[in-house]
């Protein structure tokens, strides 16, 4: 073997750099988990984009907006459709819809109001609406997003 072939060590081989990387990653993520068990990192405060009142004056003028009947335009996952009534009210604490569809079908839910999103569990499953139209139209989607339907204000409740 010449003199000028000299056998390299270990760390200056592919394996023995990436080894040497990961090392030092390895010691960097550790020691930031100590920094932050010890408190060194503090997160910063969550700042809401609206102040609270704003919140809850959007929230109150919204709840009055959507309460009421509506008329059921819809369409099952597996592509049929259906149609009938649906009723929205809020008992001070979270919204309640029934829902009356042709043929005799009667379902119930409650959920939440979440900006302009009203979000109701019911037997199967949960329903997202969007509040479009000032609360006129609430256009839902429901099974994963494989069912829809839309729901159109008749009449409001006082």
């Amino acid at each position: 073997m010449p003199e000028e072939q000299k056998k390299s060590g270990f760390w200056s081989t592919i394996p023995g750099i990436l080894t040497a990387i990961a090392a030092i990653i390895g010691a960097l993520s550790g020691l930031i988990g100590v920094l932050v068990q010890a408190g060194i990192f503090k997160e910063a405060p969550n700042t809401p984009s609206q102040p609270p009142q704003e919140v809850q004056r959007q929230s109150a003028s919204l709840r009055k907006i959507i309460l009421g009947n509506y008329t059921v335009q819809g369409r099952n996952p597996n592509g049929s459709s259906y149609s009938g009534e649906a009723a929205i009210s809020f008992d001070g604490s979270k919204y309640e819809i029934g829902w009356n569809l042709a043929g005799g079908q009667r379902f119930y839910g409650s959920g939440i109001l979440d900006d302009k999103l009203l979000k109701i569990n019911w037997e199967g499953g949960m329903v997202t609406y969007i509040i479009r139209d000032n609360g006129r139209i609430l256009d839902g989607t429901w099974a994963n997003g494989k069912g829809s339907e839309i729901l159109t204000l008749v009449s409001e409740l006082r």
